[in-house]
């Protein structure tokens, strides 16, 4: 292939993939909506960045750390978070950017008693 085959099938592919994008939209909000269906469920995928523990989003939300690694869990399955290997295991990191999708986030607050270097 020479550079300007090269160019044209890139050109290609990002028509391509701007097409696939466009198709799946719809399907992702709707499985969005679906599994997220509630305000801690979206504040807790919301924040979960890769960074953040599941103790400190647990606390956020007010539930248990072992809830939040149970959606973590379900999340990875279904392809809306990807696992972030850590020191201790793995945090997950959100695939999709709610808003892009109109899905509203309740305001939060992380609670300012957390500790958070101790879960880095």
């Amino acid at each position: 292939m020479n550079e300007e085959d090269i160019k044209e099938l890139i050109e290609v592919n990002k028509e391509i993939l701007k097409w696939v994008k466009f198709s799946i939209l719809g399907k992702v909000k709707e499985v969005l909506e679906s599994i997220l269906d509630n305000d801690n469920k979206k504040i807790a995928y919301d924040m979960s960045d890769g960074e953040k523990s599941s103790r400190i989003i647990a606390r956020t939300v007010s539930l248990t750390h072992g809830t939040i690694s149970k959606w973590w869990q379900l999340w990875y399955k279904i392809g809306i978070a990807e696992p972030i290997a850590v020191q201790r295991g793995f945090r997950a990191r959100k695939v999709f950017d709610l808003d892009e999708f109109g899905i509203s986030v309740p305001e939060f607050k992380i609670p300012k008693n957390i500790e958070e270097e101790k879960e880095k």
